[in-house]
């Protein structure tokens, strides 16, 4: 199942400096289906002091990005967008389930995204 390693159980990791992590809170916070109330899944409850690590390492991340070559930057973001395309069904699932959003609207909604 693609996306399984930022997953433990029903609930999501967060992502800081690259890796995918669980807050030590403990805490996650239910994400339901506004259709018929399940459970989709949970989000990380995450601490303030993880908030400010994430921050910090996506202002490092922001630096490194400005230090690419244009060329270099095009390539990473045409090949985020030839995975967003790959993995648009499953993508689209997602946004079925958490926003009651038709598929075929989601479907467009990920392929303007991935042209974007």
């Amino acid at each position: 199942m693609p996306f399984a390693y930022i997953k433990q159980g029903n609930n999501y990791k967060y992502l800081v400096d690259g890796k995918w992590q669980v807050s030590s809170s403990g805490k996650t916070i239910s994400i339901n289906s506004p259709t018929d109330g399940s459970l989709v899944g949970g989000i990380q409850a995450i601490t303030q002091k993880e908030i400010d690590l994430v921050l910090a390492g996506a202002k490092k991340a922001q630096e490194k990005w400005a230090d690419l070559p244009v060329s270099k930057r095009a390539e990473i973001l045409m090949n985020a967008a030839d995975l967003i395309l790959k993995n648009k069904n499953i993508i689209a699932g997602f946004l079925v389930k958490e926003v009651d959003k038709p598929k075929t609207l989601s479907l467009n909604e990920i392929e303007r995204t991935a042209d974007l």
